[in-house]
């Protein structure tokens, strides 16, 4: 039973650490892409935009 409890939790946290990592991977992504991001899922109140070139040579 303890087992089985633990592969679960393992297979959460594995989960939640893909989760992460896709947000992670499509948050610059759709900055490249031209997109605007909105800033209503966290404590940001703007929309988030490549502002320069510069912004647009550190994500790539």
């Amino acid at each position: 039973m303890l087992g089985q409890r633990r592969r679960i939790y393992e297979k959460s946290n594995k989960r939640q650490i893909y989760s992460r990592l896709a947000a992670g991977l499509n948050t610059p992504t759709g900055l490249l892409e031209g997109r605007t991001l909105d800033g209503q899922s966290g404590a940001l109140e703007e929309d988030i935009a490549l502002q320069s070139d510069e912004e647009r040579a550190v994500l790539q």
